[in-house]
């Protein structure tokens, strides 16, 4: 009897674990989308020719801040740009206000408040967005991310 309840308990959080993957955007998806929201587009690829790893860079701006989403070749490279952005935002500030970070699936999320910035490094398989705004831009940031899904 215990080990039917057991595994009727199980079943579900299996069933919960393996659905954990978030769809990434392609570069074109992400590109329509900002555009309806009336950014400016900008792809600075050719920038980065000496990076192959690097298939796609998409500058989204308006007025006040700009969002990076990149397009690697791998997942592997993805997590490795992943790790070292997430670094360097750690290291920019001894005081930290907040920090937010998560790691499942095929999703990695890193948030920090400090200075008076708001940043973010966000993945899903093998695209990253990217942002480092003023703090008063956070709320509206963040409602953006999550919309995008990352």
């Amino acid at each position: 009897m215990k080990r039917i309840i057991l595994l009727l308990l199980l079943i579900p959080m299996v069933i919960i674990l393996t659905g954990c993957d978030k769809k990434a955007l392609t570069t074109d998806e992400f590109i329509r989308i900002m555009n309806e929201k009336e950014y400016k587009i900008e792809d600075i690829t050719k920038k980065y020719e000496d990076e192959p790893k690097l298939k796609k860079v998409i500058i989204a701006s308006n007025n006040n801040y700009q969002i990076e989403f990149y397009e690697v070749d791998s997942v592997e490279n993805t997590k490795s740009l992943f790790n070292i952005n997430k670094q360097t935002i750690e290291n920019k500030s001894n005081i930290k206000k907040s920090t937010l970070s998560t790691n499942y699936g095929n999703y990695s999320y890193y948030a920090q408040t400090s200075d008076n910035k708001y940043s973010v490094i966000t993945r899903i398989s093998n695209t990253l967005i990217y942002l480092n705004v003023d703090e008063k831009y956070k709320k509206e940031t963040k409602e953006l991310i999550k919309e995008l899904g990352y």
